[in-house]
């Protein structure tokens, strides 16, 4: 039977192109050796004269004697010269067959570990048979007559599909990728082990009951079944050199620790903010920080950092960052820009609930969700998974339908703890002015190519020590924890939820088991660390539920650092019932997109940093428009384009009208003229940003030249603190957004280079020409200028940042875009960078009770990791188009949708 195929033409395409290049190298190397040849004839065809004095046949002397001798090698070089071009000949070829031979392998080792879809296995540790059934999609429908055997297949499966994103997250999270990744991944290992993700899995794992372990044995159980029966592994295994161990259900624990991991950072705000107090104060910083137009700037918060406190704290700091933005490229933090919406059957056409769902994930290849319809007795679910956890993640159970997003929640506090050393015992200052030791734990660490590294954690009362533990990594002798002299020193203490502990595996099961709201509501309960939005219904009934369990400070609202020693801690978590929560509200209908979902100066101080409300106030105004609800409308609101921020901007344009006018009289006359032309094409926007909209285009490049403009001078563009601003205004509502929106008193308006002191007016004239004159030298004259010209979307395998060459193999695209970060169908960038779209939706889930068959779903690439499968990348073509894909609930349409069948029996 033959094997999926999928992409190898173009493996073929690639051995074509080495050849090619070797060719045109020989070719070349011909070419310059025939021109040594000739430069060499030439010599030897003229004579070479040397003077000598001889004598007559008498022995008189005649004086000198012109000699014409033949040209030697050791004269002119020129045997040499061939020589080393037949040797470069040489070379060039042996490199070529090299190539030629590790390409062939390559296309052999891709193309066998794509697997066949049907036929008969025999297995161990089955109870009764297990059917893997696919569609036209690859997407897997397990089957199996008990609880345990549905997950066996599904660990099959996924092990099928996703095999190395599975081991390369279990790697992440365990900080072991230096094993494959040699010494750069180092510093990843070390900040992973000391936050202590698989730690603190490894402690839920060990106090959860027989139950909830079950389902995991069974998954683990079944992956280990897909490495016993095949031997071609996918091709990233080769690549790395890495041999899988057996799976086990502290792996799945680690994919789900991975998850809550990347849903969870916000401490990014909080470095970006020592930094830039540091350098402009933190009075001036705390307009840096994510704020609400109607709430006041934190300056309270700020003044618990002063600007030498901030100084000290740089050398730590800087290596976190920059620890960051690695770990970033290994697990894709989480971006806030998700919906989704519950509708009531009050404003639906059928008269039953519809639920709505696109989570906004950072591009990978494959996409972080993948498919699966999971059937057994007693669970039965179908949605979207994650490579390594048995579960269904978000979709629906034949009962209850749910979908998420980010609550946004402060979940993670960074301490800046004092230390000393006494008797030789390092200590950190409590708040009652006591010292207490601090606890220490070693941690080996296998380098690859290197020499292995042994690192010492330590941990306070606020969690473990994330700047001492990349101090020791240093090659040169590191600051010490108390530099010698010093009394004192202060150092970076990190605090999570997860270091407290998570049932979350538990209630993500449960939800998938769930028959009512109650219960549903039951199993939300369980999940401690991963905060999200949910909203669910039985059809008849809607409601919204947040999860994670919220920290109660003992002062402050811990959204900027604090202070240990000045009584700044955590002394409790917000009780489930205290949390967010609606039913059947009046509307008919709940939305969520990662804003601020709690009133003004809410006391549970949930959360500083909610991401911008113009997707929610979108979706709000769609859905209370109308009471006809059906799915095809529902999916039309998912691709929706206009944009609230690009409205709020113009008004902003509009109101100031009278003091633009007279900035722009003060701009240089050429730029006067570009400032005008870009108000007359901005005042005939629709605020759709739809690809080829001119007015988009326009309005997105006054964004970037407004950014740069305002924050530029302070912060210093190409700057690392400029890097860090542009990466934290990614993660929520951001100053940027607020300066154009508002905050006319801030200082940043003017700029430090000019003597003049210039108003928020001046800079908006200013990037208001600027702009036009980006545009004109990016696309020429306004009739050319176009948003998918600046706005790409490009599908990247992370293993191509090591192996360039191969990105035609792993990659797709790029590919002219829609939408921005404040549209419903979000393609998120970065204000003030660049204009590549790295956030979409990495999903679509629509759920109509009204429909017999009521589930529809993508994901934004494929089921398959595997680049040779035809499964890699299929629903990138859907997610373009934003068609969907049934995932059929009753027994006639699975069997008229899954016909390649695979059928596992017992051994």
């Amino acid at each position: 039977m033959r094997l999926v195929t999928g992409t190898e033409s173009k493996l073929l395409y690639g051995i074509a192109f080495i050849f090619e290049v070797s060719w045109m190298a020989q070719k070349s190397t011909k070419k310059a050796s025939t021109q040594t040849r000739k430069q060499i004839s030439a010599q030897k065809r003229k004579p070479k004269e040397r003077k000598n004095t001889g004598r007559d046949s008498k022995g008189a002397a005649t004086g000198p004697i012109i000699r014409t001798l033949p040209q030697t090698a050791s004269d002119s070089g020129g045997e040499k010269a061939p020589r080393r071009r037949t040797w470069l000949k040489r070379i060039v070829f042996t490199v070529a067959v090299f190539l030629f031979v590790g390409a062939i392998y390559l296309v052999y080792k891709a193309r066998v570990s794509v697997i066949v879809e049907t036929g008969t296995i025999k297995i161990e540790g089955l109870i009764s048979k297990v059917t893997i059934a696919r569609d036209s999609l690859g997407v897997a429908y397990v089957k199996a007559d008990t609880e345990e055997d549905a997950f066996f297949g599904a660990g099959y499966a996924a092990a099928t599909d996703r095999l190395w994103q599975m081991y390369s997250t279990k790697l992440a999270v365990t900080g072991r990728l230096a094993e494959i990744g040699g010494s750069k991944m180092l510093p990843v290992d070390v900040y992973m082990r000391t936050v202590g993700v698989a730690r603190n899995v490894d402690r839920a794992i060990r106090s959860m009951d027989a139950k909830h372990k079950k389902p995991l044995e069974a998954y683990a159980a079944g992956v280990n079944a897909f490495l016993k029966t095949h031997k071609n592994l996918p091709i990233e295994f080769t690549l790395t050199g890495y041999t899988p161990e057996p799976w086990t259900i502290e792996d799945c624990g680690y994919a789900f620790g991975a998850l809550a991991f990347g849903l969870a950072i916000n401490i990014n705000e909080e470095l970006f903010f020592l930094d830039a107090a540091k350098k402009l104060g933190p009075e001036k910083a705390a307009y840096l920080v994510p704020t609400y137009q109607d709430e006041p700037i934190p300056f309270a918060e700020a003044q618990k950092i002063d600007k030498k406190l901030a100084s000290l704290l740089t050398p730590h700091t800087e290596k976190i960052s920059s620890t960051l933005k690695m770990l970033n490229e290994v697990i894709r933090v989480g971006m806030p820009a998700s919906n989704n919406w519950v509708v009531g059957g009050e404003k639906t056409k059928s008269g039953k609930a519809i639920v709505a769902n696109d989570t906004h994930l950072p591009i990978t290849m494959p996409s972080i969700w993948s498919m699966m319809n999971i059937e057994s007795p007693t669970y039965k679910a179908a949605g979207v998974t994650i490579a390594g956890l048995p579960y269904i993640q978000l979709g629906y159970n034949g009962k209850i339908a749910w979908g998420a997003t980010m609550v946004e929640a402060d979940c993670q506090d960074l301490f800046i703890e004092t230390l000393r050393m006494q008797n030789g015992q390092t200590q950190f200052l409590r708040a009652n002015n006591t010292w207490s030791p601090v606890r220490e734990r070693k941690e080996h660490f296998k380098v690859r190519f290197g020499r292995d590294r042994d690192v010492v954690l330590r941990f306070t009362a606020n969690g473990p020590l994330v700047s001492d533990a990349l101090n020791q990594l240093d090659e040169t002798p590191h600051m010490s924890l108390v530099p010698v002299g010093s009394k004192t020193s202060f150092h970076i203490a990190m605090r999570w939820s997860l270091q407290d502990g998570d049932n979350a595996g538990a209630g993500i099961y449960e939800m998938g088991r769930a028959q009512t709201m109650e219960g549903f509501r039951r199993a939300l309960s369980r999940i401690h660390s991963m905060y999200l939005n949910i909203v669910y219904s039985d059809g008849e009934n809607i409601a919204w539920q947040t999860t994670g369990r919220i920290p109660v400070r003992s002062k402050g609202t811990g959204q900027l650092p604090s202070v240990a020693a000045d009584g700044y801690r955590w002394k409790a978590f917000l009780p489930f019932e205290r949390q967010p929560h609606k039913e059947n509200p009046k509307s008919g209908y709940l939305v969520t997109a990662n804003e601020r979902t709690v009133p003004k100066g809410d006391t549970r101080h949930i959360s500083g940093v909610w991401y911008s409300p113009e997707r929610a106030e979108r979706i709000t105004d769609v859905l209370s428009k109308r009471s006809d609800w059906d799915g095809e409308e529902t999916k039309k609101l998912q691709l929706d384009l206009y944009s609230r921020m690009a409205e709020k901007t113009l008004f902003i344009l509009n109101a100031m009208e009278r003091n633009l006018k007279e900035a722009i009289q003060r701009l240089p006359t050429k730029k006067q003229k570009r400032a005008k032309s870009a108000l007359e094409i901005l005042s005939k926007f629709d605020n759709v940003m739809a690809k080829d909209s001119k007015g988009a285009a326009l309005i997105s490049a006054f964004y970037y030249t407004f950014t740069r403009n305002v924050f530029g001078d302070e912060l210093g563009i190409d700057s690392s603190l400029w890097k860090n601003f542009i990466d934290t205004n990614l993660r929520s509502y951001n100053a940027p957004q607020d300066h154009v929106l508002g905050r006319d008193e801030s200082p940043f308006f003017d700029d430090i280079r000019t003597e003049a002191k210039e108003s928020k007016a001046d800079m908006l004239a200013l990037s208001l020409a600027d702009a036009y004159e980006f545009c004109e030298d990016a696309m020429g004259s306004p009739d050319k200028w176009r948003w998918g010209k600046l706005h790409k979307i490009y599908w990247r395998s992370d293993i191509t940042k090591d192996l360039p060459l191969s990105n035609w193999y792993f990659n797709y695209g790029p590919v002219a875009y829609q939408g921005d970060s404040h549209t419903v169908n979000v393609a998120h960038y970065a204000w003030g960078e660049n204009f590549e779209t790295f956030v979409i939706p990495a999903m679509r889930l629509v759920v109509d009770f009204g429909k017999i068959e009521p589930v529809e779903l993508i994901v934004h690439s494929g089921v398959s990791g595997h680049p040779s499968s035809k499964h890699y990348n299929d629903q990138i073509k859907y997610f373009l188009e934003g068609k969907n894909h049934p995932l059929p609930i009753r027994d006639a349409a699975k069997s008229a949708q899954y016909t390649k069948i695979l059928t596992l029996e017992k051994k």
